[in-house]
């Protein structure tokens, strides 16, 4: 037992290792929240990000940022009376004053004065400023915002969203002027001192931009931006009465759990792996087996934990499905996924009859290939009573493409010509032709860093991937009868309840839980600690698999196997081009 607990412990070490210090952001207050990546977009936590809502007084990024589209900071502006009788927060204009647009800027995003947002406006061309605010939006990809007016102030179809916001304000930090005054403390125009609304200047480490917003029906609303260790991140909140409070602990949450990394042209991503804990943990486990071999005491600890606990972890893995989401957004890419499955399980087969291939180990790595690496294995070993030698062999050779797919996909993208501006073309090759979810993270990741994408393929390859996901139950239910008739064949009958593995049912029905439950009652965070639960135990589960396996024999026996990983891989990646072609996607 104290054998076995050595192991549980071993493995849960492996999983920190790769796992942020945090699991999951802390709770805020806010109808809507978001923290992104300044350089690449990538989001690290969200609330209703996406929905548009009112947002005061932040609008006035996007009347900046449209202000320097069309004018020079030193653009000289005289104020007319009808600026100056605008309600709410003001820089105090007066008419046949003359002002710089820097010096109204100043007084727009310090003081958040409504009477220089109407200057600016009015001077830039009126009600034709504010259609070039909208016109700003497009070409920044905002998709759930509209602007109808350049202060803030309530108005009828005047909404933006948390996330378009905080792209906004990615945008505004690329810009020098306003970089600049975004990060003052106060500025002195016209012998008047302005002081900037944003306090988090003063209390919170690394602040260094920002943008305040209120109105009654909007609530407070936050814009700002922190750098710390030379990573730059982003968080808005709106409709949040402890906005300070929050801003602080969502910057404490996000610096602590992620970091990123340089590629070399320099440009930053969020820090992904590319390999997962599992491989690690089935690696040390084989590593161990050479040293120890496992007594009568922990041999059922083992083989519980091989067995019972992967179950438990292909469980809990449907807690990570909303099938709606799943289904609505995958619907481009399924006549690819299909394909590739089809084409990885049917080389397989062939490979299987042509090279005498043991037939579980065959099974393993042409589902593992065509459908998502070690949770697809993991599902499917325990249906075919698959040995944990074979169960080694399979994850090992999945494990090596992996790798290599994560490394020179981004290449391959380049040279056949993927569209570098949208992240959906690679997006969709890497969520089919790579099947572990840490190398479809890491290869779509290095392709939003190379072309300044944000997040558009990493979310896009994650879809698809979850996708795939899906096509974990019907071949498992499809083996499982084959599995059931050959053993009724032998046993002279055949039951058709026998074929159905519970874990897989329970699997379906947690997708369904989640589905439901997302879609009704709670957000998706309250199902991260059981996704984060499902890893470990794969974790535990690959460990255990290590030890009851020969690295020996499996080096000496690989060369087979290995050949029929590559055959699938060629075939994977050759049928998702082709299907995307055909298709008109590059």
């Amino acid at each position: 037992m104290k054998k076995t607990v050595i192991l549980a412990l071993a493995a849960a070490i492996l999983f920190s290792a790769s796992a942020p210090a945090v699991f999951w952001p802390p709770g805020t207050s806010a109808e809507a929240m978001i923290v992104l990546h300044a350089g690449s977009g990538a989001v690290l936590a969200e609330k209703n990000a996406d929905t548009p809502m009112l947002i005061a007084s932040t609008t006035k990024l996007m009347t900046a940022l449209t202000a320097l589209d069309l004018a020079s900071p030193e653009r000289s502006v005289t104020v007319q009376s009808e600026w100056t009788t605008v309600e709410g927060s003001s820089m105090y204009l007066r008419a046949g004053e003359s002002y710089t647009l820097r010096e109204l800027l100043e007084g727009l995003l310090l003081a958040s004065g409504n009477d220089a947002a109407l200057a600016i406006a009015g001077s830039l061309g009126g009600d034709a400023f504010i259609e070039q605010m909208n016109r700003k939006a497009e070409e920044l990809g905002l998709t759930g915002s509209h602007f109808a007016n350049p202060h803030g102030l309530d108005a009828d179809g005047h909404r933006a969203s948390a996330h378009d916001l905080g792209l906004i304000m990615a945008a505004a930090l690329q810009n020098d002027v306003l970089a600049e005054i975004l990060s003052m403390r106060s500025g002195c125009i016209h012998g008047v001192t302005y002081v900037n609304h944003n306090k988090l200047l003063w209390s919170c480490r690394g602040v260094n931009g920002g943008k305040t917003g209120y109105t009654k029906a909007a609530g407070r609303c936050l814009v700002t931006s922190c750098e710390r260790d030379g990573m730059q991140l982003i968080c808005v909140t709106l409709s949040d009465p402890n906005d300070w409070k929050d801003h602080a602990a969502l910057y404490d949450w996000a610096f602590d759990a992620y970091a990123e990394f340089k590629l070399p042209e320099g440009k930053p991503v969020e820090h992904v792996p590319v390999i997962g804990g599992p491989v690690f943990s089935i690696l040390l486990g084989m590593i161990i087996a050479l040293l120890w071999t496992p007594g009568t005491v922990c041999k059922p600890g083992i083989g519980f934990t091989s067995k019972k606990i992967l179950q438990a972890a292909v469980v809990l893995l449907g807690f990570g499905l909303n099938l709606n989401v799943v289904l609505q957004t995958g619907k481009q890419s399924l006549p690819i996924i299909i394909c590739t499955i089809t084409t990885s399980l049917l080389v397989a087969f062939v490979m299987h009859k042509l090279l005498h291939i043991d037939g579980d180990i065959s099974t393993l790595i042409g589902v593992g290939s065509s459908i998502c690496g070690g949770s697809a294995i993991a599902a499917t070993a325990p249906v075919i009573h698959a040995d944990d030698e074979k169960v080694a062999q399979a994850i090992s050779v999945i494990f090596f493409f992996n790798v290599l797919a994560a490394l020179l996909f981004p290449l391959l993208g380049q040279a056949v010509g993927f569209d570098t501006t949208s992240g959906e073309a690679f997006g969709i090759f890497a969520g089919t032709a790579v099947n572990d979810t840490s190398s479809v993270t890491a290869a779509a990741s290095t392709w939003d860093s190379m072309w300044g994408l944000g997040s558009q393929t990493l979310d896009k390859a994650v879809t698809v991937k979850l996708t795939r996901t899906l096509a974990i139950i019907p071949i498992t239910l499809v083996l499982s009868l084959m599995q059931a008739k050959k053993a009724g064949n032998a046993k002279g009958g055949f039951r058709l309840k026998n074929a159905f593995p519970m874990f897989i049912l329970w699997f379906v029905c947690a997708s369904v839980v989640t589905t439901l439950c997302t879609s009704f009652v709670a957000p998706a965070a309250v199902f991260k600690p059981l996704k984060e639960l499902s890893k470990f135990f794969i974790v535990m589960a690959m460990a255990a698999i290590g030890l009851n396996s020969n690295l020996i024999k499996l080096v000496k026996n690989g060369g087979k196997p290995l050949l029929l990983g590559l055959c699938c891989w060629l075939g994977i990646t050759a049928v998702s081009l082709l299907m995307q072609h055909v298709m008109g996607l590059w």
